[in-house]
């Protein structure tokens, strides 16, 4: 299993839609989002192939700062219903997928926002639980959309896939790049013009 970035997008102005599209063909994903939106509502957390998928294909469980009493459920949704408050403050949410073309896909996210600037005032988070209903394709966008407003610029989403290779993360070494197998203690240098390794 190798890591490596499978997509990767940041808005260069405001915008309603903050999405990435996703090389690959991982069966895990890991999903970073780092946005600002500019009205005070909850963004809407989509998966698809091909295109977001909006139609009723969501299910979701969820908990604000980890109390039972503000559990809340969401069943046959149009989207990953996040709740997290209409908060027009930063946000950050980590989310880790199980992307089986065959299976239900499954996820759990966390997301934390700002709140109130400053170290006078706690942060606010959120957890959450669903799955995508499709068992046809596997997902090769994922993305927020805004029923009104906009995310501001630099908002930005990326996604680590588990099955990439080599070529999928366009490694570049610089000609005459030396390494060092530390096994062995043999040294190797690299032919930019030729693609090959030597021994020193």
């Amino acid at each position: 299993m190798a890591w490596g970035k499978a997509g990767s997008s940041t808005l260069s102005s405001t915008g309603s839609t903050s999405s990435t599209s996703i090389t690959g063909t991982s069966k895990l994903v890991v999903v970073l989002e780092n946005y600002f939106p500019t009205t005070a509502i909850s963004p809407r957390p989509r998966v698809g192939y091909s295109s977001l998928d909006s139609t009723a294909n969501y299910a979701t469980r969820g908990s604000y700062a980890g109390t039972t009493a503000s559990d809340y459920t969401s069943t046959s949704g149009t989207y990953v219903e996040d709740q997290l408050g209409g908060a027009t403050f930063p946000v950050f949410s980590v989310g880790y997928w199980v992307n089986i073309a065959t299976e239900e896909k499954l996820f759990i996210g966390f997301s934390v926002y700002q709140a109130t600037s400053g170290s006078g005032t706690d942060p606010r988070r959120r957890e959450i639980a669903g799955k995508w209903c499709d068992t046809t394709n596997q997902f090769n966008i994922i993305g927020n959309e805004l029923p009104s407003g906009s995310f501001y610029s630099n908002t930005n989403i990326s996604a680590l896939g588990s099955d990439l290779t080599p070529a999928l993360e366009e490694v570049t070494l610089q000609d005459g790049t030396i390494f060092e197998e530390t096994d062995t203690n043999k040294a190797y240098i690299w032919n930019a013009s030729t693609t090959t390794w030597t021994q020193l």
